[in-house]
């Protein structure tokens, strides 16, 4: 890992997984015949999230960081 992250291993291992456990993100698994093989993709609840997130943005533009 690049020395200048400002996330430790082990917070980007939890962010991870609370993003999991709010359905931002989904774990998914694909097996083959000699292995499975496990993914993170978008969760469920992802789309809505960032449809509030750009309603909020366009509301306060001041409050965008990266426009």
């Amino acid at each position: 890992m690049d020395s200048s992250s400002d996330l430790k291993k082990e917070q980007l291992e939890q962010l991870v997984i609370q993003l999991i456990l709010d359905q931002l993100l989904k774990k998914e698994y694909q097996h083959t015949t000699h292995a499975t093989n496990a993914y993170v993709t978008l969760g469920p609840l992802t789309k809505q999230v960032l449809q509030e997130v750009e309603q909020h943005i366009l509301q306060n533009p001041s409050m965008c960081l990266y426009c």
